[in-house]
């Protein structure tokens, strides 16, 4: 994953961000997919 977009956030705010989302990378990843795979909502 990768961010491409800052939205105005403070370099700390996007530091957090950024270690949020590398805790979760596999759920994020997997959820993705289980989302996608039915076609969405």
């Amino acid at each position: 994953m990768t961010m491409v977009d800052n939205y105005g956030f403070k370099s700390n705010e996007l530091r957090m961000i950024e270690s949020i989302l590398e805790e979760n990378r596999e759920i994020i990843i997997e959820r993705w997919h289980e989302y996608f795979k039915k076609g969405g909502k």
